[in-house]
C-alpha cells in the first residue's frame, strides 16, 4: 500500500520512452518531483508535454524507462490510489454532457469513497469549498455543457481540488480564461504552492512560470533540451533553443522582468 503524505513521498521518472499512434513521442526524459515543488513545462506544439503528464500519472506507460512512485512502478498502483496521490486538470476541460457542474467537481471525490458508497458530509464539505475558490458555486445547479468553456476549465480545477492530492498536474489551465479568471488561476496555484504540496504544470503562456517561480523544463522533439529554475529558462537565448524563435526581455513599469516573442 502507498500512502504518500505531505513530506514522505517521491515520484522519480528515468529515461522514459513513450510511443502512440506507432510513434515515439517521448524519448529519454528524466525528472524528480518532492513535496513542496513546482516544475513548469514548456515547448512547442507535439514536443511531448502532455504525453509526460500522462506518463507520470501512469495512464501512459512507457516502452522504455520507469515511473515509480515511492519505487513502485506509477502503472502498477491503482486507480483509487493514484487518485489520492495526484490530480490532472486536462486541456479543455471535460466534454459536453449532461452531468452538473457540481457532478463534475464531485467525481473528484471517487478516490475517498469506498466502493457503493454515497459521499459523507465530508465530501459534500470538500466539493463545495472547491467551488467557491473556483468561483463557480453560482453554476453548480447548470448542466456542464450549458456554461462557457473558461467556465467548464474552472469546474475540472475545482474537481482536482476536491480531490485533495499531494501533486496537481495541470496542461494549459489558462488557455479558455479570461484576464480576470487568469489573475485567480494564479492566485490558486500560489496557494498550493503555498500549502507544502507539489504542481506540475504545462503552459504556454511564458508569464505564468514566471509568476509561479520554482523550476522549468523546455522540451523539443521529445526531449528535455533544457533544465533549471525559471529564471534560468525563461531567457531570450535558452528559448531560442526550445521554440527556434526569438525573444527580447523587457522591464515593466513595476520592475518586473517580462520575456516576449520578437515579432
Amino acid at each position: 500500500m502507498i500512502s504518500p503524505g505531505a513530506t514522505g513521498w517521491t515520484l522519480d521518472a528515468e529515461s522514459l520512452h513513450v510511443r502512440r499512434a506507432g510513434r515515439e513521442v517521448l524519448s529519454g526524459a528524466s525528472l524528480h518531483i518532492r513535496p513542496g515543488d513546482c516544475l513548469s513545462i514548456i515547448g512547442p506544439n507535439g514536443c511531448g508535454k502532455t504525453t509526460l503528464l500522462l506518463a507520470l500519472l501512469g495512464l501512459l506507460t512507457p516502452h522504455r524507462g520507469h515511473v515509480r512512485l515511492n519505487g513502485v512502478e506509477m502503472h502498477q498502483v491503482s486507480a483509487r490510489q493514484r487518485g489520492r496521490f495526484a490530480a490532472l486538470v486536462p486541456q479543455g476541460g471535460p466534454p459536453p454532457s449532461a452531468f452538473r457542474v457540481a457532478d463534475v467537481v464531485a467525481a473528484g471525490r471517487f478516490p475517498h469513497i469506498p466502493p457503493l458508497r454515497a459521499m459523507s458530509r465530508a465530501d459534500e464539505q470538500a466539493v463545495s469549498a472547491a467551488m467557491e475558490r473556483c468561483g463557480i458555486a453560482a453554476l453548480a445547479h447548470r448542466p456542464i455543457d450549458a456554461v462557457s468553456a473558461g467556465e467548464r476549465q474552472n469546474a475540472m480545477l475545482a474537481s482536482a481540488l476536491a480531490q485533495d492530492p499531494q501533486l496537481l498536474l495541470l496542461d494549459e489551465p489558462d488557455t479558455a480564461l479570461d484576464p480576470g479568471r487568469q489573475i485567480d488561476l494564479l492566485a490558486r496555484l500560489r496557494e498550493w504552492r503555498e500549502s507544502g504540496r507539489s504542481l506540475v504544470l504545462v503552459s504556454h503562456d511564458l508569464h505564468l512560470p514566471a509568476l509561479l517561480g520554482g523550476r522549468c523544463i523546455g522540451m523539443r522533439n521529445g526531449r528535455v533540451v533544457i533544465d533549471g529554475t525559471t529564471a534560468e529558462v525563461l531567457r531570450s537565448e535558452a528559448l531560442r533553443g526550445v521554440f527556434d524563435a526569438e525573444f527580447q526581455e523587457v522591464t515593466d513599469a513595476a520592475g518586473r522582468r517580462l520575456i516576449l516573442p520578437r515579432w
